[in-house]
């Protein structure tokens, strides 16, 4: 009775699994150390070609915000721009007085910028943004804001 068609269908336990199907179902093998070594391996590789995307990316779209902003007539003329609000700062100082500080912010988000993030996030999910780890993301937003900076600086 022990080689019954139910027996042979739900006894599992004694096969060894294989790696598909440890990839697959999750299954731990750390017995291996080959397997352990391609899983670092591949994930060196992976982390070089995200630092390579993130590195093209960010030159690129940087380029673009660079040469839009400088084919905008607007922002080089010494009018004041439109748009723009003035803010009143007060301020105490250790004398008990006061001072103000005025300070003129945009209304609305900069279409620029706006267009430069935009872009950004059709980067991402081209690239498949629903698998990429947290850190690349990071190191991705990091380098756009280093590269916004540089732009803002010159």
């Amino acid at each position: 009775m022990s080689d019954s068609p139910e027996k042979k269908r739900f006894d599992f336990s004694k096969r060894k699994t294989s790696l598909p199907t440890a990839a697959l179902f999750g299954v731990d093998d750390n017995s291996s150390p080959q397997l352990e070594e391609l899983t670092n391996m591949i994930q060196d590789l992976s982390n070089r070609a995200y630092n390579l995307w993130i590195s093209w990316v960010s030159d690129e779209l940087s380029a673009i915000l660079s040469r839009d902003l400088r084919q905008d007539d607007g922002l080089s003329t010494t009018s004041p721009l439109r748009g723009w609000e003035d803010t009143v700062v007060k301020q105490e100082q250790s004398d008990e007085s006061q001072s103000e500080m005025k300070i003129s912010l945009p209304a609305i988000p900069s279409l620029y910028i706006t267009s430069f993030l935009f872009r950004a996030c059709e980067e991402i999910h081209r690239v498949g943004g629903h698998v990429l780890d947290k850190p690349i993301l990071q190191k991705f937003a990091l380098r756009l804001l280093e590269k916004v900076c540089n732009l803002l600086v010159y």
